[in-house]
């Protein structure tokens, strides 16, 4: 397995918690608890780290190599910023 791939899945599967839990479980007292705005932040913080799998990768320009840091910052600062301020 190729680390595309991975991250590919772990990708959706980010997203796919992200629908699921502002669709469908919005309301339940464990969502409702957790404060589904912070959980958001997290799965996107997460959704932008694996985001910068794709800069690894494939081709190599001045453009990835440059937004190779700044979405594992961005994601990072997302993921432990939500942390943080919960």
């Amino acid at each position: 397995i190729t680390m595309t791939v991975v991250s590919a899945v772990a990708t959706l599967f980010s997203l796919i918690c992200f629908f699921v839990v502002f669709v469908f479980k919005r309301n339940t007292s464990v969502v409702v608890a957790a404060q589904p705005e912070f959980l958001g932040i997290i799965l996107v913080g997460s959704m932008i780290c694996y985001a910068a799998v794709f800069c690894w990768l494939y081709y190599v320009t001045d453009a990835s190599c440059a937004a190779l840091p700044w979405l594992m910052v961005t994601g990072f600062s997302c993921i432990f910023g939500a942390l943080f301020v919960k």
